[in-house]
């Protein structure tokens, strides 16, 4: 045996060990980087296969942010996520662990070299993440220290993961690594050079590593041993990471195509193009695929077939990849700076703009999404945790209670319901004279709402009648509002005595005296406890009243209501004008800020910050661990009131508003405190807002109470009650509030009731009436059905963006549906009317929107009757009434412009009384027309056409034409009577009947006539002629 075949065999038994090695080397708990509970998401990708899939449930209602946690770089790779902690790295060459249910950092591993690309991964108690520092870290997941780390070639581009403990990952140059997964810094099992750039991780499947390569190369490499099963070429860059599901690869390249591959040996199934370039990796789920490209588009294909089951457009390009649910929704972030929801048709559920670019991939653990960004405003990142937020109350809250001022201890005034939410304007349904101004905000429990005033009483009255239950007398006024928990209502008054009665009948359930008044500050009830602030803040035993703890300082005057949240509370005081957060179980000081200026303005807390504003003209954002700045906004004015939050679905964003600052409401983004918009009232704003369905409701010192659009700060609807006013309060039904004018107001849903999203649909016996609404703006398709009717006075309506042009957006009447349009606007793009269904528009606009070059129409047919009045029609592009099948028509005083164009079909009945026409007008078929008193203009170098074809009879009346061009076809009849014609040609062809009566023909003129044309010129003044000339 010579030495080549020595070093052959030896060679061949040092591969036989090193793969028993792998096989031998388990791990003693788990032996791969696979989760096996929802709990987990340890991979990019989740899983060892690539697939993105989460087989757990995420519920959207009240969806939002969680928490943030702000990095010093962007942060454009993914989170692992294991028991409760989440570990992420940044472009800083920082690693972080965070607790995933406050977002507070537990360690940081730094190594100052950016980890820009690769996304870490959790094995066996250790964070492995490879830098571009040419090594692959292992650093303990609980303490952050490092354990070992992998000498590489180059920078490492790969994310790793851990099959039968053995950890693959791969560098920039090329080189793929097996290494033993519980001490990387050994020797590697084996490697392999696939000579060219990688940014692909690997992927696992039955015994294989899948890889790809930027020379077009995707490698199957057997996990043991490192040897190649099968590679195939693709004709650009493979810089995505293949995900395989039921024994199949799927994989996209970087010139837009995506394929299906046999794991086992590599052929390929099918190759789709969907975009000109993807990096994003595919997701997998439910025999559908999801990718993203640099078109801005999600493209979802059937896995089975490669066919494009639909594109969603967003707004920029998308870089990572989608997470998808077992019930079946999907997330995805995109440069725009938003993440998304959507279903599996394609449409967004839900959105969230959370920095200036996405480019890293949703996780999901127990139905919470986390992701990172960067900053909107520098070179930033912030790493996100979304979910359902919970309503944190001592029970659980329904949509008919308001138990405390602004409904939630964590104070964030916005009302979780739907059906008040929905409407658009209120009306009044009973005020009460308490005979005292009302500052105090009512909360409202069990069919009851309460009430304090300056007439020194505490009032419980019936939310339906607004007549009185009981009354309680105190020594002084009640300007704080009352606490509702397990049948006992809370509040303070100026005589320092906070009170405890039992709500059903005023009675005394115990008492306790603080050490100053309590008549402004606001109680909060949490866990059987009750916290209020007077001379200091005080936790009470909610049932007996017992001291539980007190903090108390120099100067003590809290006059702000409580916040309440994970534990601890927030509030501020008007003397040391400072905020503070103090342990809400044993009231020790955790931090204090002081802005230097009077501060009485409640805090609201939500996703880890503090919003308070001050009279120094700012409104603040605090991280609520340690009370930083997080940002200020300026307002141009001193900020009295307390913030509101919510997430608003148009803007997509975390709103904060509130109302101060040259007497206006504001609305700024939480992520930045940037500016989204401004309302003006006519006076100063001391009175809360509260924000329910994308509105948002308040009152101002001008004496109005109003509803404002909370996307875009557009007025809706106000209501006068004279100056100052409380803040609100609202159940399912019904919203309440107090003013000067010693009344309490109760005002109820008005009948106009519209989405904001979404079609609007109207049946059976529904009747809506829209009165003085300046916007009322659906997102989608409005239906009028089965004797259904919508009535919109003095208001605009506006189907879909009519700058955006929505040409899908309709209006569809039908089975006797009613649409009355009384002074108001209506912009809209279809309009479809069947089976006896009317329409009447008075003093009226109605405005077609349609894209350029698309043709949409008014489609009236079965017997179906229109009747305009007053009325000015006009279209963008192009508008066509369809007058057809037996429906009945009238137009009086009505002007049709800018390609608003009528068609007379069917046996229709169209009469038009002292109308102007400045487009075509075409009747046809056996439709009768009759016209009074209607002129026919032109547009300047146009000459629309008027025309009759088949069997109509029509009548001109007291008519002008002007440059018009008339022609008559087929067996039609027409009758000019008493009319004058200053246009171009009058053609009359095959078995036309044309009397002209009376009729003026102006110079110059042209009539032709076929030799069948009966006509009757006899009538005519011969003087009127001028230089006409007859052809026949």
């Amino acid at each position: 045996m010579d030495q080549k075949e020595v070093r052959k065999i030896s060679a061949v038994m040092l591969m036989l060990v090193i793969s028993s090695l792998i096989v031998l080397t388990l791990a003693a708990g788990q032996q791969d980087s696979d989760p096996t509970t929802t709990s987990q998401w340890p991979n990019f990708r989740r899983n060892i296969n690539r697939t993105g899939y989460y087989p757990g449930n995420v519920s959207l209602d009240n969806f939002g942010v969680l928490w943030r946690f702000p990095t010093k770089e962007p942060v454009w790779n993914s989170i692992a996520l294991q028991g409760g902690m989440g570990y992420f790295a940044d472009r800083n060459g920082s690693l972080f662990a965070v607790n995933i249910t406050n977002g507070r950092q537990v360690w940081n591993y730094t190594i100052l070299y950016d980890f820009r690309v690769c996304s870490p991964m959790y094995y066996d108690g250790n964070i492995y993440i490879a830098g571009l520092d040419n090594h692959t870290h292992q650093v303990d997941a609980s303490t952050g220290a490092q354990v070992w780390n992998f000498s590489m070639s180059s920078k490492g581009t790969s994310s790793p993961l851990v099959f039968n403990n053995t950890l693959y990952t791969a560098e920039y140059n090329g080189t793929v690594y097996a290494v033993n997964a519980s001490n990387i810094s050994q020797p590697a099992y084996w490697t392999y050079d696939m000579k060219s750039e990688i940014d692909s991780s690997p992927a696992y499947w039955d015994g294989k590593i899948f890889i790809g390569s930027w020379d077009g190369n995707l490698t199957a490499f057997s996990a043991a041993d490192g040897s190649v099963a099968w590679w195939h070429m693709f004709g650009d860059q493979v810089r995505a990471t293949p995900s395989l599901a039921g024994g199949w690869l799927y994989i996209s390249t970087n010139d837009g195509n995506i394929s299906r591959l046999n794991a086992t040996d590599g052929s390929v199934d099918w190759t789709t193009n969907a975009s000109y370039s993807i990096h994003s990796s595919p997701a997998y789920a439910f025999d559908r695929i999801f990718v993203g490209s640099w078109q801005n588009q999600l493209h979802t294909l059937n896995a089975t077939t490669g066919s494009v089951l639909w594109n969603l457009s967003v707004g920029g390009n998308i870089r990572g990849s989608p997470a998808i649910t077992q019930n079946r929704i999907g997330f995805i972030g995109s440069a725009d700076g938003y993440i998304r929801a959507f279903d599996f048709e394609g449409n967004v559920l839900w959105k969230h703009q959370i920095g200036i670019s996405v480019q890293s991939s949703p996780q999901i653990v127990d139905g919470k999404v986390f992701i990172g960004s960067g900053e909107p405003t520098d070179p930033k990142g912030i790493v996100f945790g979304f979910g359902p937020r919970p309503n944190i109350s001592s029970k659980t809250r329904d949509e008919d209670e308001w138990r405390m001022f602004k409904a939630y201890p964590n104070s964030t005034g916005r009302y979780i319901g739907s059906e008040f939410g929905d409407n658009g304007s209120l009306e009044l349904a009973w005020s009460w004279n308490s005979t005292g101004i009302i500052w105090s905000s009512p909360a409202v429990a069990e069919g009851i709402v309460f009430v304090g005033s300056r007439s020194n009483n505490l009032t419980a009255l019936n939310t339906t009648t607004g007549k009185p239950v009981w009354t309680y007398n105190t020594t002084n006024d009640i300007d704080s509002s009352p606490a509702i928990s397990d049948g006992i209502v809370y509040f303070g008054a100026d005589d320092h005595y906070f009170n405890a009665l039992n709500s059903s009948d005023g009675t005394v359930i115990w008492q306790y005296r603080t050490g100053g008044p309590v008549d402004e500050a606001s109680p909060a009830v949490v866990g059987g406890v009750v916290y209020i602030g007077s001379d200091g803040m005080y936790a009470l035993n909610a049932k007996t009243g017992g001291l539980i703890w007190n903090y108390t300082y120099d100067n003590a005057d809290i006059r702000s209501g409580v916040a309440y949240a994970d534990q601890r509370i927030y509030f501020s005081d008007v003397i040391t004008d400072s905020a503070y957060c103090v342990n809400a179980t044993n009231g020790t000081k955790i931090w204090n800020l002081s802005i230097g200026t009077d501060i009485s303005s409640t805090p609201a807390v939500s996703g880890g910050q503090v919003y308070i504003g001050g009279y120094n003209w700012l409104l603040y954002s605090l991280d609520a661990y340690d009370g930083s700045v997080t940002w200020t906004y300026n307002a141009s004015g001193q900020i009295k009131t307390s913030p509101v939050l919510a997430d608003d679905p148009i803007i997509g964003s975390e709103v904060v508003y509130f109302g101060g600052g040259s007497f206006n409401i504001t609305a700024v983004k939480t992520s930045d405190g940037s500016h989204v918009w401004s309302y003006e009232t006519g006076n100063v704003i001391t009175s809360t807002p509260i924000y329910a369905d994308g509105k948002i409701f308040l009152a101002s010192g001008d004496g109005y109470f109003r509803i404002l659009n909370a996307s875009d700060g557009t007025h809706i609807w106000n209501y006068s009650i004279g100056p100052s006013a409380s803040s609100p309060a609202m159940i399912k039904d019904k919203l309440f509030l107090g003013g000067n004018n010693n009344l309490l107001y109760a005002f109820q849903k008005h009948a106009c009731m519209y989405p904001r999203t979404g079609d609007w649909l109207l049946e059976d016996d529904d009747y809506v009436v829209c009165t003085g609404y300046p916007n009322i703006t659906i997102y989608g398709d409005i239906g009028i059905n089965g004797n259904a009717s919508l009535y919109i006075n003095n208001s605009n309506l506006t189907l879909g963006n009519k700058t955006g042009y929505q040409p899908q957006k309709s209006m569809q009447i039908t089975g006797q549906g009613r649409f009355k349009s009384l002074d108001s606007k209506v912009y809209l793009v279809d309009m479809d009317l069947q089976d006896n269904a009317s329409v009447n528009y008075t003093r009226s606009e109605l405005r077609k929107y349609t894209s350029p070059g698309t043709v949409k129409d008014f489609s009236v047919s079965d017997y179906s009757m229109m009747d305009f009045i007053d009325t000015n029609i006009t279209a963008v592009f192009r508008l066509e009434f369809e007058l057809g099948d037996m429906s009945v028509n009238t137009f009086r005083n009505t002007t049709f412009q800018d390609f608003a164009f009528t068609y007379a079909h069917g046996n229709s009945t169209n009469t038009y009384h002292n109308c102007r026409i400045d487009e075509l007008i075409s009747m046809r078929d056996s439709s009768r027309n009759t016209f009074y008193n209607t002129s026919f203009n032109a547009r300047s170098n146009y000459q629309p056409g008027i025309s009759c074809f088949g069997e109509t009879y029509t009548q001109f009346h007291n008519c002008t034409t002007k440059k018009r061009i008339i022609s008559l076809y087929g067996n039609s009849t027409v009758l000019f009577n008493l009319s004058r014609f200053d246009g171009r040609y009058f053609r009359a062809f095959e078995e036309t009947n044309t009397t002209l009566l009376e009729s003026t023909i102006s110079d110059p003129f042209r009539i032709e006539l076929t030799e069948d044309q009966e006509y009757n010129v006899s009538g005519l003044n011969a003087g009127h002629m001028g230089d006409a000339q007859i052809y026949s």
